[in-house]
């Protein structure tokens, strides 16, 4: 792998944009060669001694070799196929083993945008590194993206900053499959995926765990800690976005609506759409139907 990278300074607009990339490269160390490449701008070189804190979010995926990495709060071994998040203003330093080398390939990134992004991956500010095992997508998913990124990303540094979503996606669908703690499925997105379907429906909530392999107490709490919803009420919040779309979208009386939705009644229904969305069908219907 031929060793390439580019810095990008930031303007104020890509702030404002709230995504943008900093930097992107590969680069391999063969076995005994100096690391790090004193080619690197002053605020991204280091040495093992003394480490580094970055001001963004970086991402670093080894795939090929092997070496170490280190935080404030542990050290740990890393070889191919394992990927390193550093967040901002954490203390670390990573080097390849002489005896190895390596081949990594990185990004770097920040904006108000990237702190949603990086949350929903699990990732948060502090003084620890992430040390996750991905599978090969994320490297084709890096690959795919490397070209475009190193030859194009200082003339479209709006759109091209659209590779990083795509990265985190592919590291949140992404899983060691030869790792024995991981489970075969995600039994949320089925659950999901089924309370969409059966939004209209009364739904047996524990009969659905059941289904899905957990206790309804596990199941509970791990639908809360993936959705920020409890079963029910991201239920509850399908049926209020179903009302929402054939209320601006169709001439469906309301009553029709409430029916075809699950609800009892019409009164509850509105009921329902008012304590929720403080205005009645009818008024949010005169609002937002063209």
């Amino acid at each position: 792998m031929a060793t390439t990278f580019r810095y990008y300074p930031v303007t104020p607009d890509q702030v404002g944009w709230g995504l943008y990339v900093t930097c992107v490269g590969q680069h391999t160390t063969p076995p005994g060669a100096p690391f790090p490449s004193a080619v690197h701008p002053d605020e991204y070189y280091f040495t093992w001694d003394v480490g580094r804190r970055l001001q963004e979010w970086q991402i670093f995926l080894v795939t090929d070799g092997a070496g170490e990495c280190e935080s404030k709060v542990r050290h740990v071994q890393i070889d191919a196929g394992t990927l390193v998040v550093l967040p901002p203003g954490c203390w670390h330093r990573y080097r390849p083993d002489p005896a190895t080398g390596w081949s990594t390939v990185w990004i770097g990134f920040d904006g108000d945008l990237a702190e949603r992004l990086v949350g929903q991956a699990g990732f948060r500010k502090g003084d620890d590194i992430f040390v996750r095992r991905v599978s090969s997508t994320v490297e084709a998913c890096f690959r795919n993206s490397l070209d475009t990124l190193l030859n194009t990303v200082g003339n479209k540094p709006f759109s091209t900053a659209t590779h990083v979503p795509m990265l985190i996606a592919a590291i949140l669908e992404s899983a060691d499959e030869g790792d024995p703690r991981r489970m075969s499925a995600d039994p949320i997105p089925q659950a999901q995926a089924y309370i969409n379907d059966h939004s209209a429906e009364t739904i047996d909530f524990e009969s659905l765990a059941r289904a899905l392999g957990l206790s309804y107490r596990s199941f509970r709490y791990q639908f809360a800690r993936k959705t920020g919803e409890s079963p029910l009420h991201y239920q509850l919040s399908r049926r209020l976005a179903r009302a929402k779309n054939l209320l601006a979208s169709s001439d469906m009386p309301i009553a029709d609506i409430a029916e075809k939705l699950g609800f009892n009644s019409t009164w509850y229904f509105t009921h329902f759409f008012q304590k929720h969305t403080r205005s009645s069908p009818s008024a949010y219907r005169k609002a937002h139907h063209p």
